[in-house]
């Protein structure tokens, strides 16, 4: 269908690819047949955008694909007292779960009501599944699901030290306690799930790592006064924090305390969510539309989120350093409630008491107060507006917040910029030194490889589709050594061979570090000028074959005494950062400013020691370790989305 009214007359499904080719830009809807049946399993929004590419438009929890009947090990019913848990004799809930192991991996849970009384469902450490086969308990029929209910007052469904369980398409409401609570447990994922009127909040993790949160909604947990029940939460631990847990395309509202609550986790994803309406209980719970960062929090990533209507801040990072979070493409909208006299809550972002956040490409409109914000900012709609003309300000709208055309704000927001279809993302191509890429075994440093910022365990790691990027640097090379063929392994002969080979259809960047080996006074290095000359060959080559060049300043040197700042050694050595930032000026492309961030990165140590302990080894100065290396490749990527390249910005995570 094409926008909810014509058939389509592209089919020419093979082998289960769907061409889009000739399609005309527009909202899309796509639905998801089991077998031969008209059964629609799963349906979905998208739009097609130029060349065919299937953008991701669907915010917000979505219809899943259920789990094949003919999967189904183990049944259970509300008045099962079977003692083989088969369908025809199903089992009570608890026996099921009893009975749920790696060969009976699949707990189907047949329509009605469950209610465990005082009771919980209780999943312990003896509940392991694997990566392939992961245990399930689930709705039989998503049509006439499973409802799970109950007095404890501490937990409906608790996991506990338990890998790789799934709770799909149930339902939970009017539990005494909380929804499900997963303590010590991960990768556990609750997906599909509708878990409203429990008097604590509807989902907990603690001290609980790489679980994934999808597709639920959650609404209306509230516990009276207390004003501590929300949407999604994960709790405090100070010793032991929630670490890499994804929390994806869930709606929550109208919780007494907050929407989504991850100030005690640790890389947190949160993503293609919508909040709204989260209201706070009698002056206690806050109502914050999604927390990303709080006392022991770093390293987030909050994007392509909708928050409306909150009574407190749309988005917030609460009183502390907020380390590495990340603000992108997220629209706030018409939070703060009608309050006046509430001079600290009220924010489309809250981002409180810290500098050490990123936000961009955000949108924050209509809400009561201003934006109350510190941390590095660029290319947000309060930059150019307080306020941004929508197409519809219905939330039952298809246009709900998408800005109008021709407004200046399409490029921002939760809208803009959403991931395409891996097989037709851009590729990008790094050149460079050691720094960029190294597969040394240094003397002394314990058997570890050195390892190069861009290489794909490094910089792929943040990247949608790592096999996207080509990490063409070589050790010892300079912006003119690197043009000297060395058997055609990783030099500017073959790398050019090697772009030309390669699809870019849809889009190629070349990534071009240079400047250490520049410096040396021998046959390999440059002057200033030189070097400036090189590297513009390299630019102006990109430019005529399709190729978008990205300069970037040289990671620079961990040179530092006790208590003095780290030495800017590309400037002391000539001024070859400099030229860089010179030739993006003149050519009007754009310039990473990683020896900046990397300078200004190491200054919060005390010592190269101290910065070697994270970053390096003992004795070197230059080079990374593999955890340093993937550091240093998160503030790359953070400086790629900080600029205006979007489309580079979207083959990230």
């Amino acid at each position: 269908y094409t926008n909810g009214t014509k058939n389509m007359d592209k089919q020419g499904i093979t082998t289960g690819v769907l061409n889009l080719a000739g399609v005309a830009n527009g909202e899309y809807e796509a639905r998801l047949f089991y077998n031969n049946s008209f059964d629609v399993v799963e349906k979905f929004g998208f739009s097609v955008g130029d060349n065919g590419d299937v953008l991701d438009t669907t915010i917000g929890a979505r219809d899943i694909v259920p789990t094949p009947k003919d999967e189904g090990k183990l049944f259970a019913s509300p008045d099962g007292n079977g003692e083989l848990c088969t369908k025809v004799s199903p089992c009570d809930i608890i026996v099921g779960i009893y009975k749920l192991s790696q060969e009976n991996n699949v707990l189907f849970l047949l329509g009605g009501t469950y209610d465990l009384g005082d009771k919980r469902a209780y999943f312990d450490g003896h509940k392991k599944g694997t990566a392939d086969k992961p245990l399930i308990v689930e709705s039989f029929d998503k049509n006439n699901k499973a409802i799970l209910t109950g007095s404890n007052p501490k937990v409906l469904i608790k996991v506990y030290q338990s890998q790789y369980l799934q709770f799909r398409n149930l339902v939970i409401h009017d539990a005494a306690g909380i929804g499900i609570r997963v303590k010590d447990a991960s990768y556990i994922k609750i997906e599909g799930c509708e878990i409203y009127n429990n008097k604590r909040s509807a989902i907990s993790l603690y001290y609980s790592s790489n679980n994934t949160i999808i597709d639920n909604k959650t609404y209306n947990n509230k516990d009276g006064a207390r004003g501590n029940a929300d949407g999604i939460q994960i709790e405090l631990n100070k010793e032991m924090p929630s670490k890499n847990n994804h929390i994806l395309h869930n709606t929550v509202y109208n919780n007494s305390d907050d929407g989504i609550d991850t100030i005690a986790g640790v890389d947190s994803i949160i993503k293609y969510n919508i909040s709204h309406g989260n209201l706070g209980a009698e002056g206690k719970g806050n109502g914050v539309g999604i927390k990303a960062c709080g006392e022991f929090a770093s390293g987030s990533i909050v994007e392509h989120n909708i928050v409306y209507d909150n009574i407190g801040n749309g988005i917030e990072c609460e009183n502390n350093d907020g380390i590495d979070v990340v603000f992108a493409y997220n629209t706030s909208y018409h939070n703060g409630g009608d309050n006046i006299n509430d001079k600290e809550h009220g924010f489309g972002f809250g981002i409180i008491k810290t500098s050490k956040v990123s936000l961009h490409h955000n949108i924050s409109s209509n809400n009561r107060l201003s934006q109350l914000l510190f941390g590095n900012q660029n290319n947000n709609s309060w930059e150019i507006d307080e306020n941004v003309p929508f197409i519809s300000t219905k939330p039952d709208s298809k246009d709900f917040l998408k800005p109008q055309k021709g407004s200046g704000f399409e490029q921002m927001g939760a809208y803009a910029n959403l991931a395409v279809n891996p097989n037709k993302m851009a590729k990008i191509f790094v050149i460079g030194d050691s720094t960029t890429f190294n597969t040394d075994l240094p003397d002394g440093h314990g058997g570890f490889y050195e390892m190069g910022w861009a290489q794909r365990e490094a910089f792929g790691s943040y990247m949608v589709d790592k096999n996207n990027l080509f990490d063409e640097g070589r050790s010892g090379a300079s912006s003119k050594s690197y043009k000297i063929v060395i058997d055609k392994k990783h030099d500017w002969e073959e790398t050019k061979d090697l772009i030309k080979d390669t699809d870019i259809s849809h889009g190629a960047y070349l990534l071009i570090q240079f400047g250490h080996n520049d410096e040396h006074e021998d046959e390999s290095g440059t002057t200033p000028d030189e070097f400036y000359t090189q590297l513009k060959e390299y630019v102006d080559w990109a430019k005529n074959n399709s190729v978008t060049p990205i300069l970037i300043t040289p990671v620079e040197r961990r040179g530092k005494s006790d208590g003095n700042k780290n030495h800017k050694t590309h400037e002391e050595a000539g001024g070859y950062a400099q030229k860089v930032r010179d030739l993006a000026a003149t050519e009007d492309i754009t310039m990473l400013d990683l020896q900046d961030r990397s300078w200004n990165e190491y200054n919060k140590y005390v010592d190269t020691e101290a910065i070697n302990k994270v970053l390096g080894y003992k004795d070197d100065i230059t080079h990374f370790s593999p955890a340093g290396a993937k550091i240093v490749a998160g503030w790359v990527k953070d400086l790629i989305c900080q600029s205006n390249e979007g489309q580079l910005c979207s083959q990230f995570k």
